[in-house]
């Protein structure tokens, strides 16, 4: 347990550094683009790898804590091991389909490191490998909140409700 606390830590904190990176970025754009009226033309395409890689990590954090967007018309109505059971099988699904699309985006990822971005020249390897990492990250995180629903004792469980 200790290594998925650390492992959430650091999501945390980098999507919090992407995020004021993003800031930084988007701020000096516009300071040079309409105060010096010297266009900086790296800046806009990193700022958008930089929010490619903030939203994929975001899923993984938000997958953490179960707090993707979710229809819960019944969820109330059901008793703790109904909704349990819920929770359990959309996580098999989450799981099958991280599990189809991981293999192809890694394929893409490295067949991408071909590619150079226009401004920057970097590898979009480093653009597209967010899809597999996130994808890793979020199985690690669906693994673990099936392991909570069907180890855990039900006082011990994840949030009541969820």
């Amino acid at each position: 347990m200790r290594i998925l606390q650390s492992l959430a830590w650091l999501e945390d904190r980098i999507g919090t550094l992407l995020i004021y990176a993003i800031i930084l970025l988007t701020s000096a754009q516009v300071f040079f683009r309409y105060v010096l009226n010297y266009p900086l033309g790296w800046t806009e395409e990193m700022a958008r790898h930089l929010f490619i890689w903030g939203i994929f990590l975001g899923a993984a954090v938000v997958a953490r804590s179960r707090d993707h967007v979710a229809v819960e018309l019944f969820h109330g109505y059901l008793p703790l091991r109904g909704r349990k059971a819920i929770r359990v099988f959309n996580d098999v699904c989450i799981l099958v389909f991280l599990a189809v699309i991981i293999r192809p985006a890694l394929n893409y990822a490295t067949y991408a490191f071909r590619l150079k971005a226009i401004a920057t020249e970097i590898p979009m390897f480093f653009v597209y490998v967010s899809v597999p990492v996130s994808c890793a990250l979020i199985i690690v995180h669906t693994l673990h909140n099936i392991y909570r629903d069907l180890i855990q004792d039900d006082s011990a469980g994840s949030k009541e409700g969820r």
